[in-house]
């Protein structure tokens, strides 16, 4: 299937690969189905584009990616919306935000990762409630870049 992009042009992606939020990314809850662009300069960061809204990617990382400590449970809620059935299912990553022209202040959101069950598709946002986790946890130490 072809995907018209803003930010990547159109794109060719395998419809299987297409993600289904069964529960919205927080603000942008028109936005239900999505796909993983890796980035060609580096394995770091990828972009979860949507399929129905050419403007909408968001840039996607791991805190391991960045030898950030990060560790959550995945309540039981959200094993059975998901249908996870082992812990190869699961998909964690995390929106980064870039300022633009300011590469050094980048953050990842560790309170709200995006889960996605690789073998049915369908994703989530999980909100982590309780947890000291940062919505905008900085990615690089001062002075690193």
């Amino acid at each position: 299937m072809k995907i018209n992009t803003t930010r990547f042009g159109e794109v060719e992606a395998d419809e299987s690969l297409v993600f289904t939020f069964v529960s919205p990314i927080i603000g942008f809850e028109h936005a239900k189905k999505y796909i993983l662009i890796e980035n060609d300069n580096n394995n770091i960061f990828r972009w979860l584009q949507s399929t129905e809204f050419p403007e909408l990617a968001f840039p996607v990382s791991t805190a391991s990616n960045f030898k950030i400590e990060y560790n959550f449970e995945i309540d039981d809620q959200t094993v059975e919306l998901l249908d996870l059935k082992s812990i190869e299912d699961v998909l964690a990553i995390n929106i980064v935000n870039i300022p633009k022209g300011k590469p050094q202040k980048s953050t990842i959101n560790l309170l709200a990762p995006i889960i996605i069950n690789k073998r049915t598709k369908a994703g989530v946002q999980l909100i982590l409630n309780g947890s000291s986790n940062l919505v905008k946890q900085p990615l690089f130490p001062q002075g690193v870049i």
